[in-house]
């Protein structure tokens, strides 16, 4: 029987080295290509790397100059307003430096919250195109999967109510709040390949959700505590964050993924290498040892994303511990009790406490649709592709996955820029329902071939990409901002998010043929009837406010009047 398998072996050895039949010749292309491959990958994500940083470098640069410009001169004058040369509140010097070390402070924790989202998009989005490879390695279906994945929203859900809590009533320790958040927002993510259980992948994710929620409440508190009504373009940066993140992870975790067919692994150790094949056979080592390489390695994106996001956390706690410079001062209002911090009446900017509950549910159930509709899409979009008849390669996915979620760069610089001119009521509109329409594209056109799949989802990408920010720029005109807005919105996508992510994956599961593209057209649906039903609120409540100032500006004027007449009559 032995003699038999080397006989096979020397056969099979000899068709791939030495055999001039055709099958040989096309074995030996193939493993040529695939040679090759490697090679161009490599050079298109150093390229788009460098492509990606460039770009975010030239943004982050137009945004804050003229910030930085009107500033220095209001806290200039600010500081010489006093006569003895001394601040009011906290009795600096009058001096130059002052400043610049003001501004550099809150310029570099700006950037470090824009990292913190560099690192979230990198953590959210390198289970798309690993999906495959984690599914096959756990022994599981995308339907569990997604259930132990979705525990993420639970975590999401107490984070960001604790931390969101905690930085409203004690905004001097927001920064190490915000290191702890990151630093449970990252490790937990080293942890979910290496392990072969699905508890313990669920177990992962709630602790991972907990501190996604809280850095979420706290960074948006951060950037508002240093900005205060100047905090629009420091808030697009942050989010601009997300999608570079987003770009980068599918860029990361390609030259580690699987085979597109996993029974074409081989596993063969090195020493049974060496006991079947002859020495004289050294091509034949090397092409085993190609084979061996090729195994999934998902560990090590995992591994990079989570320990960037750990380092990160770190940063923040240093800032904690080194503490703000002299001079710096918390914008706004802190909540003197709990009670405040929970109480709807925090939030309310117009109308009365009932309706700013009635607005706060309208904007929870705007944004559950709005994150179920791009969690959905984009998470599946890899796995479709690869899986689906389109038949791409898992690099070939790779690419289109990476080029899908730039597009998010590009549709919220579009936004950057046009925020400048028009205001936020008709944008926010124009974005949502290009969206839809772009959605129901994709449903219905985009998954008949490679190309259409390649254009109607980069289209969608692109108009679903300024929908979230723009709907926290609308959120500040007609409410008063706080973390507990944010928090209130995690909580509302935790309870929900973990039922509607479930769907996905059995929708995948056991709907194929993009039934999963389907669901996210009818989330768009939704999203676009409820902005209808926020605006016409919202509109309603202000225009009411409105008429009640006009009668109270009326009736104090028709006052003053009537007591001016009785002043002139008493000195006649």
């Amino acid at each position: 029987m032995a003699d038999t398998d080397k006989g096979r072996l020397s056969t099979k050895q000899q068709n791939i080295d030495f055999s001039p039949d055709a099958d040989g010749i096309k074995k030996e292309e193939v493993a040529n290509d695939k040679d090759e491959q490697p090679t161009s990958i490599k050079r298109y994500t150093i390229g788009k790397t460098c492509c990606v940083v460039i770009v975010w470098i030239c943004l982050m640069a137009c945004e804050y100059d003229h910030l930085i410009n009107e500033d220095l001169e209001e806290e200039e004058e600010w500081l010489n307003s006093d006569e003895e040369g001394r601040n009011l509140i906290r009795g600096v010097p009058r001096s130059e430096n002052v400043n610049k070390t003001l501004y550099l402070y809150k310029m570099t924790k700006s950037l470090c919250v824009v990292l913190v989202w560099v690192c979230l998009g990198m953590i959210i989005s390198v289970a798309s195109p690993t999906l495959p490879d984690l599914r096959d390695r756990l022994h599981t279906n995308m339907e569990d999967l997604s259930l132990a994945l979705g525990f993420r929203s639970f975590g999401a859900l107490a984070g960001s109510v604790i931390c969101g809590m905690l930085a409203d009533r004690y905004r001097h320790k927001g920064d190490l709040v915000m290191g702890v958040a990151v630093m449970l927002a990252g490790f937990p993510e080293i942890i979910k390949p290496l392990t072969g259980s699905l508890v313990v992948v669920g177990a992962a994710s709630f602790v991972g959700g907990l501190g996604q929620g809280g850095l979420e409440a706290v960074g948006h508190a951060i950037i508002l505590w240093m900005w205060a009504e100047k905090s629009g373009p420091p808030f697009h940066a942050i989010h601009m964050g997300y999608p570079i993140g987003s770009t980068l992870a599918p860029l990361i975790a390609m030259p580690f993924l699987g085979p597109d067919d996993p029974d074409e692994t081989t596993t063969t150790a090195p020493t049974q290498i060496w006991t079947e094949v002859t020495s004289t056979n050294d091509w034949n080592i090397t092409g085993t040892a190609n084979e061996t390489e090729k195994v999934s390695r998902i560990e090590i994106p995992y591994a990079i994303v989570g320990g960037t996001t750990t380092l990160m956390g770190l940063v923040f706690v240093i800032l904690f511990l080194v503490g703000p410079p002299m001079g710096f001062i918390y914008h706004g209002t802190p909540k003197s009790s709990m009670l405040e911090v929970f109480s709807p009446a925090s939030c309310q900017a117009m109308g009365t406490a009932k309706d700013t509950c009635i607005l706060l549910f309208l904007v929870c159930t705007f944004y559950v649709f709005v994150s179920t509709k791009d969690g959905t899409i984009a998470g599946f979009i890899f796995a479709y592709a690869v899986e689906s008849e389109l038949n791409f390669t898992k690099h070939e996915a790779a690419i289109f996955d990476t080029v899908f979620r730039s597009m998010e760069i590009v549709g919220r610089v579009i936004a950057v820029l046009g925020s400048h001119w028009f205001p936020i009521q008709p944008m926010i509109f124009v974005e949502v329902i290009l969206n839809t329409v772009f959605t129901t594209c994709l449903a219905f056109v985009g998954t008949r071939n490679k190309t259409n799949l390649w254009i109607f989802a980069c289209l969608y990408k692109l108009s679903a990409a300024p929908v979230w920010p723009s709907g926290m720029t609308w959120i500040s005109v007609y409410l008063k901002f706080a973390s507990m807005i944010v928090a209130l919105t995690q909580v509302v996508l935790g309870t929900t998010g973990y039922f509607f992510g479930w769907l996905g994956g059995y929708l995948y599961d056991n709907f194929p043929h993009g039934s999963f593209i389907y669901y996210g057209m009818v989330c768009g649906y939704v999203v676009l009837i409820m902005l209808i039903l926020m605006q016409v609120f919202a509109s309603c409540c202000a225009r009411n406010q409105d008429e009640e100032i006009v009668e109270e500006d009326v009736i104090s004027y028709c006052d003053n009047c009537f007591v001016n007449q009785n002043t002139e009559r008493t000195r006649l």
